[in-house]
């Protein structure tokens, strides 16, 4: 099979495709991250208030068959208040809808990112893709990635860091003809 000579514009095209191929990959990564971290501290908080709505009871059932007011009853007051801040905290916070809303999200980018994956690993290395109709689909993508980064949340620098930390974010660029021999590990 011969060896594909790309033109200098296929490249260049490569190249800003790439770029944003990988940003979509980190968005996507990022919502998963948000979510899934948002909604185990939403359990917890629920978990949180369900303990302590059960000691109050126990405290309460106590205070009515007659156990000596003095400890009984700060501790009773006590529990009141943590189980009210933290019932509180955990509706204001509402980390479970958040945490759906960043799911939801991070579908939506993962499917954009497959477009993208497809784009870089199947259609660009292809020397019978018309680069007229590749250009033009891929400002198409960068539309598409513009008007989502727009339609969903905007997250914190926090997750960035926290996905940096677990996974390798800075991909090496392979050649398109390292692309096309099915080197696709980024």
């Amino acid at each position: 099979m011969p060896v594909p000579t790309y033109s200098e514009r296929r490249r260049r095209l490569y190249q800003r495709i790439f770029e944003e191929y990988n940003s979509q990959y980190i968005n996507y990564k990022k919502y998963y991250l948000a979510s899934d971290d948002l909604g185990k501290k939403g359990r917890w908080l629920g978990y949180g208030v369900t303990a302590l709505a059960g000691l109050l009871l126990i405290l309460l059932s106590g205070i009515l068959a007659g156990s000596p007011p003095g400890v009984v009853n700060t501790a009773t007051l006590i529990l009141s208040g943590l189980t009210a801040a933290i019932s509180f905290a955990h509706v204001t916070l509402n980390w479970g809808a958040k945490s759906n809303q960043y799911y939801n999200s991070g579908q939506i980018h993962q499917r954009l990112y497959q477009k993208f994956d497809h784009m870089v690993k199947v259609r660009l290395p292809d020397e019978s893709e018309d680069l007229d109709s590749l250009e033009e689909d891929c400002r198409e993508l960068l539309k598409e990635k513009n008007t989502l980064n727009e339609a969903t949340p905007q997250l914190d620098n926090q997750w960035y860091k926290k996905l940096a930390e677990e996974n390798d974010l800075d991909w090496d660029v392979k050649s398109l003809e390292e692309v096309n021999d099915g080197d696709w590990d980024f």
